[in-house]
């Protein structure tokens, strides 16, 4: 096969950014429970207009599994969909609870 069948090469292109090894959640800045509590925890809103709250669910366990993903200790995690008062209304989302790491060794 001759280089003429693909025509020409571009030359000095930049590379691609890869947005598949980033997060949109702040998985690396949640805190772990403080001592003799046994969670920490936030809300995510589904306020995007574009995913279900069970969707939005999926897209987070996803991006915790991506993230515990050879954590040592090994980071724990809890979500659930919630309808959750905000003000007057109520608003659907996911709750995120950051349990305490769990040992390797134990």
């Amino acid at each position: 096969m001759s280089t003429k069948d693909w025509g020409d090469f571009d030359l000095d292109v930049p590379l691609p950014t890869d947005m598949r090894s980033t997060t949109k959640y702040p998985w690396d800045e949640f805190p772990p429970p403080k001592s003799g509590k046994l969670a920490s925890m936030m809300f995510l809103p589904d306020d995007d207009g574009i995913d279900t709250s069970k969707r939005l669910k999926n897209r987070v366990d996803q991006s915790l599994r991506t993230f515990i993903k050879g954590k040592q200790p090994t980071w724990r995690f809890i979500s659930r969909v919630r309808l959750e008062k905000a003000g007057n209304k109520e608003v659907s989302g996911v709750r995120v609870w950051r349990m305490e790491d769990e040992d390797a060794d134990a």
